[in-house]
């Protein structure tokens, strides 16, 4: 699902499938789903757990995102979802501490 395309020059972030039939190709990129599966196959199973475990998160967040209206918290999880698609768009465990801190320093006006 959010997975980057791995067919050489495709710049594709994620695997989309079809609204009408389903089908083994992305929607975006018309590449087979392999493409879109090779990181996540060449990782071992428990890192293959830590990144579906991610997916999950940013489904969560992502519906958090929906029913807010603090504009501030609506901030917080969507830097939360860009890290977490982020991360396992290149198939690594995000490191979230430190994208909050960036994140309050930046609003705070520090380095």
């Amino acid at each position: 699902k959010y997975c980057s395309c791995g067919f050489e020059g495709c710049s594709c972030q994620s695997w989309k499938c079809g609204s009408s039939a389903p089908s083994k190709d992305c929607s975006s990129c018309s590449h087979a789903i392999q493409y879109h599966l090779d990181k996540m196959m060449s990782v071992s199973i428990s890192q293959r757990e830590k990144l579906l475990d991610m997916t999950v998160d940013i489904d969560q967040l992502y519906a958090l995102y929906q029913r807010e209206s603090e504009p501030v918290q609506k901030n917080v999880y969507t830097v939360l979802v860009k890290l977490l698609k982020q991360a396992l768009s290149q198939g690594v465990e995000a490191n979230v501490e430190t994208a909050l801190a960036s994140m309050i320093c930046s609003r705070k006006g520090e380095p």
